[in-house]
């Protein structure tokens, strides 16, 4: 059962790498797979596909910090143009 999952959340993080736990249990609920959020977080884990602090902060557009210096991520993101 496990691998089935693991292989429906692998295709699916394919497609969307940015949702989180919530979003993909959500989505597994829908596809009739009856799971709870820690059981997809412990599969996501186990994929070596767990969200990073980073990528949470990245999401939220809050400030991380890299040694001293401080920045915003969406200032960098419009620095790139």
């Amino acid at each position: 059962r496990d691998q089935q999952l693991m292989n429906v959340l692998d295709e699916q993080y394919t497609k969307r790498p940015f949702w989180g736990v919530r979003n993909m249990t959500a989505y597994l609920r829908s596809r009739g797979h009856f799971v709870g959020k820690d059981h997809v977080r412990t599969l996501l884990r186990k994929m070596g596909l767990g969200i990073t602090g980073s990528a949470l902060e990245m999401r939220k557009g809050l400030t991380i910090s890299r040694g001293e210096d401080k920045m915003s991520i969406w200032q960098d993101l419009t620095d790139c143009n």
